[in-house]
């Protein structure tokens, strides 16, 4: 043993000792169809009462036989149907101020950064998005996501669809979010 290097204590203490997590912000990514909007309601619905905002009609697998065997159904969860990042804005709004939900998930950052690129193509009339225009979509999306991840006594679920990208360097195959301009 190194006289130089600090003594380090390992313990084992009951699970009920160790401090617990203020809230939880994690990221499900999956190929489409293989269960994540029903594994993060599933997560949701541990706590009093989850929403799930709804991006991309996920919430028909929420009415599943599956699902309700999971113990999803409306007595615990609520959805809401939003098609662009100033309607996730004003629903988080809502989130905050009525403080009903515990539990949020965000389903699918795929889709809503598909829907905020489709914003800025629009707004400047191109078809094409430009370097300039991934940057005012990074923004946009940092910028929001620094709102939910800071918000304290809301735990988020996102789910994310996941793509394949082929390294240049020795061809390995590296999974990803399905982020467009990545």
């Amino acid at each position: 043993m190194d006289p130089k290097q600090p003594q380090r204590h390992i313990s084992i203490v009951p699970v009920d000792e160790v401090e617990t997590l203020k809230d939880i912000k994690t990221l499900i990514v999956a190929d489409q169809g293989v269960g994540k909007t029903v594994l993060a309601a599933t997560l949701a619905v541990q706590q009093p009462r989850g929403l799930h905002i709804d991006v991309d009609g996920g919430a028909k697998s929420l009415v599943s036989p599956y699902a309700k065997s999971k113990g999803i159904s409306s007595s615990n969860l609520d959805t809401v149907q939003i098609h662009s990042l100033d309607d996730l804005r004003q629903v988080w709004t809502d989130v905050v101020k009525v403080k009903k939900y515990r539990t949020v998930i965000i389903d699918s950052l795929s889709m809503l950064h598909e829907s905020v690129t489709g914003q800025i193509m629009s707004e400047r009339g191109i078809d094409t998005m430009e370097q300039r225009d991934w940057g005012t979509l990074r923004n946009r999306m940092f910028k929001f996501a620094n709102v939910i991840f800071n918000t304290e006594g809301i735990n988020v679920i996102c789910t994310a669809h996941m793509r394949k990208k082929e390294s240049p360097l020795d061809g390995s195959e590296k999974w990803y979010p399905n982020l467009t301009g990545q």
